[in-house]
């Protein structure tokens, strides 16, 4: 069987691609699945950037800004 496991971020709780993990592993502990494969998602808001980053092998990049524009 193969599963595709494909979560967003729990806001406050922990990140997509902490979610994927831990549904991977009790999938594993049950041994239901020959291959799981784990894709983090992000709809826009909270995480967006660092799953983009994920995707495209780029780098996070602090910087200090004066205002929005």
């Amino acid at each position: 069987m193969k599963i595709l496991i494909a979560c967003d971020s729990f806001k406050g709780c922990m990140s997509a691609q902490q979610a994927c993990d831990s549904i991977k592993k009790g999938l594993l502990e049950a041994e239901c699945a020959q291959t799981i494969c784990t894709y983090p998602m992000a709809d826009g808001g909270e995480g967006f950037a660092e799953i983009m980053c994920r995707y495209i092998e780029g780098t996070m990049v602090e910087a200090s800004t004066y205002d929005l524009l």
